[in-house]
C-alpha cells in the first residue's frame, strides 16, 4: 500500500507538472513519460527493499558481534567448560610450580599431575600451549637429578585438592585402594601440607574425612 501510494504521488506530480506547461504534449506522449516515471519509481523501491535488507543483516552480525563470548566458543570448540577448564588449571599450576621450584622427583610430577596434563587437550589452550611446552623442558632438564624415594622423603609428597575429589578416590589413585583413605586422613587431621596458606580453620586441617576442599594440598605418606 505504501509502495502504490509512492508511485500515486509521482503521477499526479508528473501530470500537474504537463498540465501546466504552456505546450501541452500529446496524450500518447504524457501517457509514455508518465510510464516511465512508474517504471522509474518501482526499481527504486526495490533498490531501496534491497538497501534495507542489507540494513538488517548488518544489524544481525552487529548485534551476534556485541553478543560473542570468545573464552565461551573456544572452550565449546575444544569440547570443554568453564568448570573444567578451572580444575585443570589448578592441577596445571600445582604442577607448573613443583616443577620450577624443583620439588619431589620428576616422577613425582609426572604423577601430579603432568602426565594428565599431557594426555589432555586442553593444554593446547592459548593460556597454557606455552606454559606446557615451557614446563616440559623444565621437567627434562630434571631428568639427570632423579632422586631415589625413601621412607625419609616420601612425607614431602602432596597432592593437590581439586573439585569432585574425596579422601577414597584420592587413596585409589595413589594407593590402587580406596580402603586406604584412613592413611592420608591421619596424616592431615592436625594440619594439611599448606595450612599456613589457609585462614579457614575447616580448609587448614581435615576434621571431618567426607569433608575435603580445593586448594588444600594434602601430605601423602608412603605406600
Amino acid at each position: 500500500m505504501k509502495r502504490f501510494s509512492i508511485i500515486l504521488l509521482i503521477l499526479i506530480f508528473s501530470g500537474s507538472l504537463f498540465a501546466q506547461d504552456e505546450n501541452p504534449l500529446e496524450q500518447e506522449q504524457w501517457e509514455a513519460i508518465r510510464d516511465k516515471f512508474a517504471v522509474d519509481a518501482i526499481k527504486l523501491l526495490a533498490k531501496l527493499d534491497t538497501l534495507n535488507g542489507k540494513i538488517d543483516s548488518l544489524k544481525t552480525v552487529l548485534d551476534y558481534a556485541n553478543n560473542f563470548n570468545c573464552e565461551e566458543e573456544l572452550y565449546k570448540a575444544v569440547g570443554t567448560t568453564k568448570d573444567e577448564v578451572s580444575r585443570f588449571r589448578s592441577k596445571f599450576e600445582y604442577t607448573e610450580s613443583r616443577i620450577y621450584k624443583k620439588e619431589g622427583t620428576p616422577q613425582d610430577a609426572r604423577n601430579m599431575y603432568f602426565d594428565e596434563i599431557t594426555a589432555s587437550k586442553l593444554r593446547c589452550l592459548p593460556e597454557f600451549r606455552d606454559r606446557y611446552k615451557a614446563m616440559n623442558i623444565a621437567l627434562t632438564d630434571m631428568g639427570g637429578n632423579e632422586k631415589v624415594i625413601t621412607e625419609t622423603q616420601t612425607d614431602s609428597l602432596t597432592y593437590l585438592v581439586t573439585e569432585g575429589d574425596n579422601l577414597g578416590m584420592i587413596a585409589e589413585k595413589i594407593y590402587g585402594s580406596a580402603d586406604q583413605w584412613r592413611k592420608i586422613w591421619k596424616a592431615n587431621k592436625d594440619g594439611v601440607a599448606n595450612s599456613d596458606e589457609l585462614t579457614d580453620l575447616y580448609m587448614s586441617k581435615i576434621i571431618n574425612p567426607d569433608k575435603i576442599y580445593p586448594g588444600q594440598i594434602l601430605h601423602i605418606p608412603s605406600k
